[in-house]
């Protein structure tokens, strides 16, 4: 039996049957080191890696592989607390370049915690958008937001304004003398609380107005048709700089924004992910998964061309106006295994064995004497969490004195169980063979 990751055998040999107690641990390194790599995890699970595996471009397509965490906040619903953790990366517009015309954008690192509290209740439902003062390192918080040259109507509105780059905050018309962030996401207030839990964490993507932004570091696969083996031929896609991409409409409430890997800019369409003449419209990007490819209309939307390579990303919601009042955000991409579990590995040896499959469930078992109550039986590869299932069963081994024995369990962790034996009738201690099952990954 081996352990491999892509085509490189890391862990074990295939002709071989029995192993060592060293060889074992050497195979469950092994499945360690791939279990690492693995991205199957949700955004907010994720790590700054994005743990994402680096051989899986021809298994999945048309998808994000990795999102940077780099926005890192925090909601204390007693208190009513936001705060935005040291080492938080903070982008924000910061007029042009030296040439004048090119957009700058920077970044900071937060070097200690930041919290704002409120403890004023709303009348209703309020969608809050959250940015940080990169002049005074505080955190602000505010209802109203636009893009273009000057504040909209109202005593406190925050504005991306297009001709200086730059975030403004107004308060009473009066504009703050400071440079603030992109907005680091939304947060909900309603009558218990104006801080009530968050809406999304602008992580990767985010809006102000009526403007996206995309972040650096996001990765993902763009399709391009299939391979002569008939596994998916994409182009893998790093943004290398912050991208922005305004519109304004009234005519549709929801539109897709995709990012197109051939010109490096993002764009706000009509999407659909098959083409469909009921759903198809003028001005929209669908993704045709008999070709493996992204095609798009223009006015006349039975006009089909090809979109080059294009991404789909997320949805944006619209106040029917000229601005956005919600995104969907991207999510990992999970390896198609996880749909279709197959048996990655089997091992027995020693009356110990283990079985992991693709989508992370794994069963193992083994034998256990135990010498005192509690005893412990420590698991070949840790569990996710402690949702997982076990199973307990003693062998009699004097039958003859009618023992009656139980075996049960008190306290459960990640790397091992901590059961007991009882028995009535016999002073001995009997074999216990164990069975747990659940996710790994």
């Amino acid at each position: 039996m081996s352990i491999r990751k892509g085509n490189t055998v890391i862990a074990g040999d295939a002709s071989q049957n029995t192993y060592t107690k060293s060889e074992i641990n050497s195979i469950i390194s092994g499945i360690n080191d791939v279990l690492d790599t693995k991205s199957n995890k949700d955004l907010s699970d994720l790590s700054d890696e994005g743990k994402n595996i680096s051989n899986w471009s021809n298994n999945v397509t048309n998808c994000i592989t990795k999102i940077p965490q780099d926005i890192k906040l925090e909601l204390d619903v007693v208190t009513h607390t936001v705060t935005l953790k040291k080492g938080s990366k903070i982008w924000y517009p910061n007029g042009f370049e030296q040439d004048g015309t090119t957009l700058k954008f920077s970044y900071i690192i937060t070097e200690f915690d930041v919290s704002i509290t409120s403890n004023t209740p709303d009348t209703g439902d309020i969608t809050r958008l959250i940015y940080y003062n990169i002049t005074n390192n505080t955190l602000v918080i505010y209802t109203s937001n636009s893009t273009g040259t000057s504040p909209a109507s109202g005593a406190n509105q925050v504005l991306y304004n297009t001709n200086t780059n730059k975030i403004e905050i107004y308060d009473n018309n009066v504009k703050r003398n400071a440079d603030f962030s992109f907005p680091l996401g939304s947060i909900l207030g309603n009558t218990n609380s104006a801080y009530h839990s968050f809406i999304s964490i602008f992580n990767g993507f985010g809006y102000i107005g009526s403007t996206i932004f995309c972040l650096p570091g996001v990765e993902g696969l763009a399709p391009n048709g299939f391979n002569d083996d008939g596994t998916y031929k994409n182009v893998h896609f790093i943004i290398p700089k912050v991208k922005i991409q305004t519109r304004t409409w009234s005519t549709y409430n929801t539109q897709g924004y995709v990012y197109d890997v051939t010109t490096n800019t993002l764009h706000i369409v009509n999407y659909c992910t098959e083409l469909d003449g009921r759903s198809l419209l003028s001005y929209t990007l669908f993704y045709n998964s008999e070709e493996n490819k992204t095609y798009y209309t223009d006015s006349d939307r039975y006009n089909i061309s090809d979109s080059n390579l294009k991404v789909f990303l997320g949805y944006l919601k619209a106040d029917g106006t000229s601005a956005f009042k919600g995104i969907t955000l991207p999510k990992v991409n999970r390896l198609p295994n996880a749909y279709n579990p197959h048996l990655m590995m089997t091992l027995f040896q020693d009356n110990s064995y283990i079985r992991v499959w693709s989508d992370g469930w794994c069963e193992q078992g083994g034998q256990l004497t135990p010498s005192a109550d509690p005893s412990n039986i420590t698991f070949l590869l840790p569990f996710r969490d402690t949702n997982y299932f076990i199973q307990l069963s003693v062998q009699d081994t004097s039958p003859t004195d009618f023992a009656l024995t139980v075996a049960s369990w008190n306290t459960k962790a990640t790397t091992y169980i901590q059961v007991y034996q009882g028995y009535n009738g016999s002073s001995q201690r009997m074999p216990m063979m164990w069975e747990a099952k659940g996710y790994i990954f």
